[in-house]
């Protein structure tokens, strides 16, 4: 669970997706995998939520990392790839930190490494 700058709480699931709630509204919206929409949530399992320094929205998933765009509502995946080594760990994302320099930290299942997503 995470509350961000602008108030709204974000509630990751274990098959549930995401959601959001508007405390100003009491409205929630969820944020689930539709498998017809390559701009949707990944998986609907969540494990861990960050807002980086800049108000970015960071979704740790079972299957990858996610990046949600509060303006489109669409996220941009992050997933492992074996041939590249700057690719995450592993898909399934258990935690997201930032340091002091802004860069992101994910730990994964079986590894983590550091991560900057544009």
């Amino acid at each position: 669970m995470l509350e961000d700058r602008e108030g709204f709480v974000w509630i990751g699931s274990a098959g549930g997706g995401l959601t959001r709630f508007d405390p100003s509204t009491e409205r929630f919206s969820n944020f689930r995998h539709d498998p017809d929409d390559p701009d949707s949530l990944i998986p609907d399992t969540v494990f861990a939520l960050r807002e980086d320094s800049e108000g970015t929205l960071w979704v740790g998933t079972w299957g990858g990392l996610d990046r949600f765009d509060r303006e489109t509502g669409v996220f941009a995946h992050y997933l492992h790839d074996e041939k590249d080594e700057n690719s995450l760990g592993h898909n399934a994302v258990r935690g997201i930190r930032e340091d002091a320099q802004g860069c992101l930290w994910i730990a994964t299942t079986f590894g983590g490494n550091p991560f900057s997503g544009s």
